[in-house]
C-alpha cells in the first residue's frame, strides 16, 4: 500500500489509511457538523475505573491529523502525547511508549522506522535501523523490556518481508525470526508472558482480501513458526497474549464485519466472544489484554454511533463499556501499568 508517497503496510498501513479517509470524508462533511457535534458532546456511558490497572494509549484521527493519546481506562484523564507516529505500545513496566515514527512516518532517509518516548512526550528519540532498505516497525515489547518484536519489510525486495527483533535500548541486535514466504507482512502481535515466543499475523497476497490472514507463533530463538489459525481468521495486524500465557486475543472476519476471539497457543479452542450491543450488527476490532487479564479493550463502530469509539469489556464479553464518545476514529489501542492521572 502506498499512501502520500510513502509504502505503507499491515499495522501501520491501516493507520495511514484511516487518516487518509478521514482528510477525504472531512472534505464532504460540511453539512453534517450539527450533527457531528451533537454526538461528540453527548456523554458516554459511566465507565469503572480500573486502579488495579494502568493507563490506555491509542491513536485519534481526525480531519486536522493524527495524535496519540494517553488516558485512563474509563475515558478521563485525556492527554495527546505530543509527538508524531501511531500504533504506541506500553513497555511492560509502563515508564515508555514505543511507537511508529517519526514525525511524518517515515525516517530521515525516507523508510518507516521506530520511536521511543516517555508518556509525557518527553525523551522523544528514533531508533536506528542497523541495515540499509529495511524498513521496521517495532511495537510489542519483550517481558523484560529489552527487546521489541517487528514488522520488517524492503519495498524493492519482498524476500526481506518477515518478523525481526531489536534492542529496545538502541536498535541494534537485529534478529530475523521468520520469513514470509509469500511476500506479504507479517505483523507481531505480542511477546509470550514467558518471553519465549512471539505471535504474529502473516498475510498472504495471493489470497483474497478478508481471507489473506492467519495467526502464526514462533519461538524468539527462531525455531518452531507454525500455523495456529486457517487463513480468514485473522484480523488486520494485532493480535493480544493473555496475561496467564492460556489465550490469544485478535480479530478476525465474522463472516465480513470484524469479531472479537481468542485461541490457545496451539491452535485449539478458538471461539468468539460474544458482545452485548444491542444493535444488528457491529465491527470490534485490535483488541488487547488489561494487564491483569480480567478485561479487554478494543476498538469498536455501532450503527448507531456512526464513530469508531474505544470500549472495554470483561474477558468474557460482558459488562461493555464505551470509553471514548467522538466523531473522530480512536483505534490502535495498548493497556499498560503507567500509573492512572488522578
Amino acid at each position: 500500500m502506498q499512501i502520500f508517497g510513502v509504502q505503507a503496510t499491515g499495522r501501520m498501513g491501516r493507520a495511514l489509511l484511516v487518516l487518509m479517509l478521514v482528510l477525504v470524508l472531512a472534505m464532504g462533511m460540511m453539512s453534517s457538523t450539527r450533527a457531528a457535534e451533537a454526538r461528540a458532546s453527548a456523554p458516554p456511558a459511566k465507565a469503572h475505573v480500573y486502579s488495579h490497572n494502568g493507563q490506555i494509549v491509542f491513536d485519534r484521527v481526525s480531519a486536522d491529523g493524527e495524535a496519540i493519546i494517553t488516558s485512563n481506562p474509563d475515558g478521563s484523564g485525556q492527554h495527546p502525547l505530543g509527538v508524531g507516529g501511531c500504533c504506541a505500545d506500553w513497555s511492560p513496566d509502563g515508564s515508555r511508549l514505543a511507537l511508529a515514527g517519526p514525525a511524518g512516518w517515515p525516517t530521515p532517509d525516507g523508510r518507516i522506522g521506530t520511536a521511543i518516548v516517555n508518556p509525557d512526550g518527553s525523551g522523544y528519540h528514533v531508533l536506528p535501523i542497523p541495515v540499509a532498505g529495511l524498513n521496521l516497525g517495532c511495537f510489542p515489547w519483550s517481558p523484560n523490556g529489552k527487546r521489541l518484536a517487528c514488522s520488517g519489510w524492503d519495498d524493492n525486495d519482498p524476500s526481506r518481508s518477515g518478523v525481526y527483533t531489536v534492542r529496545s535500548s538502541d536498535g541494534g541486535g537485529l534478529v530475523r525470526l521468520a520469513k514470509n514466504p509469500y511476500g506479504g507482512i507479517d505483523d507481531p502481535g505480542d511477546y509470550s508472558p514467558d518471553g519465549s515466543q512471539i505471535v504474529f499475523v502473516r498475510e498472504n497476497p495471493n489470497l483474497a482480501e478478508g481471507h489473506n490472514k492467519a495467526l502464526f507463533v514462533v519461538d524468539t530463538n527462531g525455531s518452531r513458526s507454525r500455523q495456529i489459525t486457517r487463513w480468514g481468521q485473522g484480523g488486520c495486524c494485532t493480535a493480544s497474549w493473555s496475561p496467564d500465557g492460556r489465550w490469544i486475543l485478535f480479530d478476525a472476519p465474522a463472516p465480513d464485519k470484524h469479531a472479537l476471539f481468542v485461541v490457545h497457543p496451539n491452535g485449539d479452542g478458538l471461539h468468539k466472544i460474544p458482545l452485548r450491543t444491542g444493535e444488528s450488527w457491529y465491527d470490534a476490532f485490535e483488541p488487547v489484554w488489561s494487564p491483569n487479564g480480567k478485561h479487554i479493550a478494543f476498538s469498536m463502530y455501532l450503527p448507531s454511533l456512526g464513530q469508531d469509539d474505544i470500549f472495554t469489556v470483561r474477558a468474557n464479553g460482558t459488562g461493555l463499556v464505551q470509553v471514548t464518545n467522538t466523531p473522530d476514529h480512536e483505534g490502535q489501542v495498548d493497556w499498560g501499568r503507567h500509573q492512572l492521572d488522578h
